[in-house]
């Protein structure tokens, strides 16, 4: 059995657990090498905008970007419902 996992803290604990559940002799090998690198992403407005490159990284001015984005958004947003709730209110 080959397991592969870059999220388990506890790798040792589940190898000893796998090895008594089965009855069998666990080697763990572990590497600290990505074969594919890391790299964190956010998704707005159906874009993906590279936050974290895979050296760690962090891009702010994408961050601001997408903050400053969601700020026009929701005041837009905003603004509209005002004028509808306003429509609403004015007699025909």
């Amino acid at each position: 059995m080959v397991m592969l996992s870059a999220t388990v803290p506890n790798y040792r604990e589940f190898a000893d657990w796998i090895g008594r559940a089965k009855q069998k002799k666990v080697y763990v090998q572990m590497t600290e090498k990505r074969p594919v690198p890391l790299q964190h992403f956010i998704i707005y407005k159906d874009a993906l905008h590279l936050i974290k490159d895979e050296l760690g990284n962090v891009n702010r001015d994408t961050i601001e970007k997408v903050l400053a984005m969601q700020v026009k958004d929701a005041k837009a947003k905003f603004s509209e419902d005002v004028k509808a709730k306003k429509n609403k209110q004015e007699p025909e």
